[in-house]
């Protein structure tokens, strides 16, 4: 995996475990203590039913929802899946697409989000997402295609003003506690409480995440 910035990032159903994808690789780790749990590899080999879309190139932004069903995005590409994590990659398939992000989510049409997504971030509990584009945010509830609060990111998310993340970000999962919400952009990374609080201190992933040094 060639030194790059984390593209796609969602929470697995396993707990406290993550998927973070950097071009067209991805590794999967544990949060809580950092650990590389497997990868780099492609793509196209973790996610097979990907072999034959652009999917197999990369990903900009996925996130997850009940289950083992995740959403991944690719310029104004959308697909949802079943990424089975426990029965593996063959068991792996996708349920829809891929198509254009407003076929997927009609709502999106007329918003930032319809030719292409940063990042999304899935609220524990909840069928509302956070959609990320440049310094704009969204929240989309995907169950009833209803997407409403497309502002500045800096309205939602006031702490950002003056940080690396007032532009936009890269990458996001909350935790599986749900307490906590891990922002990724460029080289930087920080952890947000659900008031949009930072939990300490924005690092460089790399000091935080040893075992990614080398992958990113």
């Amino acid at each position: 995996m060639s030194a790059s910035v984390i593209g796609a990032a969602f929470r697995s159903s396993r707990p406290y475990e993550c998927y973070l994808f950097v071009k067209e690789r991805y590794v999967i780790l544990n949060y809580h203590n950092k650990e590389l749990i497997s990868g780099p590899v492609d793509i196209e080999a973790g996610f097979p039913m990907f072999s034959k879309t652009i999917f197999k190139r990369g990903v900009d932004s996925s996130f997850e929802t009940e289950g083992n069903v995740a959403y991944f995005f690719y310029k104004s590409k959308c697909v949802k899946t079943d990424y089975a994590p426990r029965s593996g990659p063959a068991a792996a398939r996708i349920v829809i697409g891929p198509v254009e992000i407003v076929e997927m989510f009609p709502s999106l049409e007329a918003t930032p989000f319809a030719n292409g997504i940063d990042a999304a971030l899935k609220y524990n509990g909840s069928s509302q997402i956070a959609l990320f584009k440049g310094n704009m945010c969204g929240v989309l509830d995907y169950n009833s295609n209803y997407v409403y609060n497309v502002v500045n990111i800096t309205s939602i998310y006031p702490a950002f003003v003056n940080t690396v993340f007032q532009e936009g970000i890269d990458a996001a999962f909350t935790s599986y506690s749900g307490s906590e919400i891990f922002i990724f952009k460029g080289d930087q990374y920080a952890r947000i409480n659900l008031a949009g609080q930072f939990i300490g201190r924005i690092k460089p992933i790399s000091d935080d995440w040893l075992t990614l040094r080398g992958i990113i």
